[in-house]
């Protein structure tokens, strides 16, 4: 009897037990096949979304590529029309169709197809169409894009008033203070006050006319006897011109990937590093950065008297750096075209530093937005036109500028043999001070001026500049004098780029 019992215990013992292994089996699958269904919607989001990102990815490619092919239309020196431009345009455009693959997902199926189509009826609106593919996955995203042509030129109409550059050495609105050194040129003033020209004791010379307001005498004082000055009244009409809007700096320009140059097997060097180009080794001096499109640096370190090329081939080119470093260098262009280089923090130069040695100044405009001083002695020199928006000049021992020069600081000081030799100096809120042999040939307008030491400036008009730092970016004329324009149209560049508007990135179905 206790035998059967004992069985049926046992009977009863193996059934629970397989029940028991029968669930946890069940289990055991079900959430085996749970994990895979997880990992199998997991892949799919995965690719879902990583396709938005090839397909956007391509969009922005092809953005950045029409942005930069629009500028370079617009600066060909044979586009001179809207229609010119609008034509060039849609001809580069409509033929920029491709398949990009540039993508570090998927294999080599993993592309983006991108069109680019002319919206009916409006040949200045585009359409970008990028269709991402990644295995199975396919997603569109589409943009639009409106080229708005602007004049490169503006034309002033005969029979109007043309305002001329006041044919001055020196030109202030505030005063004017002189014990020693050489002017030779004309004097400009349109301070009223009393004694606001005022030549101290000591040995200055001034060969020239001083011009006041009313031709006031006691506007002028004289303790110099070897001067005789003539005192005339200034042209009522005459002010100090203001400074042009400041441009924008572009935002969009090319990066370029990180470079190794390799002189030999076992010699190398950064050349390009995080977005930094460095001329600093013996293996990159003359190197020659060819620019076929506008590029963007966070630094330019030139060192150990090494020498940048810049080839900016046949057209003009725009260059943005954050800290323009010439310790111990040199750039020099090539090509036909200009070059405008805007720097946005620093810019130093050291020893025997030079942009542009003895090139056409005409080819070289530096636009400085960044508040530290400029500084340029040690023979350092730059062969262009400098437009520094809020910074203060310093230019000594030897230092130099050959150009026009245009700044919204407050001091502009010039000594110790130090030379500024170009069209104008417009600084109409800086004190200018010159001393110990500082040298400038043009003209000079600001807001005060003092010479001392023997400085000299001698009136004249070297370099006759147009351009973006020019008498023609102040909608003025560098002749000496008013004068009617005699029924002909004057023709003034404006320095005005196409405008570029895109619409937000939107996503379509295939």
């Amino acid at each position: 009897m206790m035998d059967n019992q004992n069985h049926n215990e046992a009977g009863y013992t193996l059934i629970g037990v397989l029940a028991i292994f029968t669930i946890v089996t069940i289990l055991g699958i079900s959430l085996v096949m749970l994990s895979i269904t997880s990992i199998n919607t997991s892949k799919a989001e995965r690719d879902n979304q990583s396709v938005f990102y090839i397909a956007e990815g391509g969009l922005n490619y092809k953005m950045n590529e029409i942005e930069q092919a629009v500028k370079r239309v617009y600066k060909q020196a044979d586009v001179i029309t809207e229609e010119d431009f609008y034509t060039k345009v849609e001809s580069i455009l409509l033929n920029s169709n491709e398949i990009y693959k540039e993508f570090q997902v998927g294999d080599e199926s993993t592309r983006a197809e991108i069109t680019v189509e002319l919206v009916e009826e409006k040949n200045n609106e585009y359409m970008i169409k990028s269709t991402g593919y990644l295995e199975n996955e396919s997603r569109t995203v589409v943009k639009e894009v409106t080229i708005d042509w602007e004049n490169k030129d503006e034309l002033i109409e005969g029979d109007t008033e043309i305002q001329k550059l006041p044919p001055f050495a020196v030109f202030t609105s505030g005063n004017f203070t002189m014990s020693n050194g050489h002017i030779e040129g004309d004097i400009g003033s349109i301070n009223v006050k009393q004694g606001s020209v005022h030549f101290l004791r000591g040995g200055p010379t001034h060969n020239g006319v001083i011009y006041v307001p009313k031709g006031r005498k006691n506007i002028v004082i004289n303790n110099v006897h070897n001067i005789r000055p003539e005192i005339k009244a200034i042209e009522e009409n005459y002010s100090i011109p203001q400074l042009p809007t400041f441009p924008v700096i572009p935002t969009n320009f090319t990066k370029l990937p990180d470079q190794l140059f390799e002189q030999s097997k076992h010699n190398s060097t950064d050349l390009i590093k995080d977005n930094n180009l460095f001329i600093t080794n013996w293996m990159t001096n003359n190197y020659t950065l060819v620019m076929n499109d506008d590029l963007e640096f966070n630094s330019i370190e030139i060192n150990q008297n090494n020498k940048l090329f810049i080839d900016v081939g046949t057209t003009s080119k725009e260059m943005k750096v954050k800290h323009l470093d010439l310790t111990n260098g040199h750039i020099e262009l090539k090509g036909k075209g200009n070059l405008t280089i805007y720097v946005t923090d620093r810019i130093t130069m050291g020893s025997g530093s030079m942009i542009n040695n003895n090139g056409d100044i005409s080819r070289v405009n530096i636009f400085y937005s960044g508040t530290d001083l400029i500084t340029l002695s040690g023979n350092q020199k730059i062969y262009g036109s400098l437009f520094a928006e809020t910074a203060n000049l310093h230019l000594t021992a030897s230092g130099g500028i050959f150009g026009n020069i245009f700044t919204g600081g407050e001091e502009f000081v010039l000594s110790g043999g130090s030379k500024v030799k170009g069209q104008v100096i417009l600084a109409p809120m800086a004190n200018v001070k010159m001393m110990a042999g500082g040298e400038i040939e043009g003209m000079i307008i600001c807001k005060n001026f003092y010479n001392e030491g023997g400085a000299k400036v001698t009136f004249g008009e070297p370099f006759i500049l147009n351009g973006p730092i020019s008498p023609a970016a102040l909608k003025i004329n560098s002749e000496h004098s008013n004068e009617e324009s005699n029924g002909e149209n004057i023709k003034v560049e404006t320095g005005a780029s196409p405008t570029i508007i895109s619409s937000p990135t939107r996503e379509v179905s295939n």
